[in-house]
């Protein structure tokens, strides 16, 4: 789970560290897209503490990277989340 929490953070600035991303941390701040990629940490990091509470165990690690990856990029680029994940 460690590794999943540390992917999410390390995706989210480096997508920040880019130049071309609506939450580069130089440009100029559109509140939505940094919102939304906050609010998602938020409640990644709720359902994953919700999941150790009752000792479950992640899906296959590598998938639930690249989903999360996939989600995080659809907070900054405005796409529609879907309504479930693996986590």
């Amino acid at each position: 789970m460690r590794g999943v929490v540390v992917f999410a953070c390390l995706h989210a600035l480096k997508e920040s560290a880019s130049v071309d991303s609506p939450i580069h941390w130089r440009g100029p701040q559109e509140q939505g897209p940094a919102k939304r990629v906050n609010d998602y940490l938020v409640k990644l990091f709720e359902r994953l503490l919700k999941n150790a509470e009752s000792l479950k165990t992640l899906d296959d690690p590598e998938m639930v990277k690249k989903e999360i990856e996939m989600e995080i990029n659809r907070e900054i680029w405005g796409e529609p989340l879907k309504a479930e994940s693996c986590l």
